[in-house]
């Protein structure tokens, strides 16, 4: 697996933004240094009338990435390992529009420091299967082909939301 931190002649962004230009690829983020990804099961969050969050099931266990690079930047910074304190954070996506919003509340933002990071991995699309408009997934263990190390400064523009 390729570190492409390698390339310092651009940034982690450009060198992320010239890949998803390819189309040749999807991306996973994450705060860790992962070899092999294996299916998980991934869960939705959904607000009940009491006001609290329940977390159900979200489809089959798989490895989840995106064909967008923001997507993963995302996630790759904003997660429980560097923003430990509880609070929310996510995204929108709007395929009609060709969209996506992301979002945080003010104390993730405070917990995201200028030298917070974590790691885009890389993967041939062929490797995925379109689930919607921001998400791919595979049903078998992958290997990602590359990865990347991303900060703060590579996030996309997030609105402060109060929930």
């Amino acid at each position: 697996m390729e570190n492409l931190n390698q390339h310092l002649e651009k940034t982690p962004r450009e060198v992320l933004e010239d890949l998803e230009k390819t189309g040749l690829y999807v991306f996973h983020g994450s705060a860790f240094k992962i070899d092999k990804f294996e299916p998980r099961q991934a869960f939705q969050s959904t607000r009940q009338n009491d006001g609290e969050y329940k977390k159900i099931p979200d489809g089959e266990p798989a490895v989840f990435a995106s064909p967008f690079i923001n997507t993963a930047i995302f996630w790759a910074v904003i997660n429980k390992k560097n923003c430990p304190v509880k609070s929310h954070s996510g995204f929108s996506a709007d395929s009609r529009l060709k969209s996506l919003e992301f979002y945080a509340t003010k104390e993730i933002m405070y917990q995201i420091k200028d030298e917070t990071f974590g790691y885009v991995y890389v993967f041939y699309k062929e490797k995925f299967q379109e689930r919607n408009y921001n998400e791919v997934v595979s049903y078998e263990e992958v290997e990602p082909d590359m990865y990347i190390e991303v900060t703060k400064k590579d996030l996309p523009e997030i609105t402060i939301k109060d929930f």
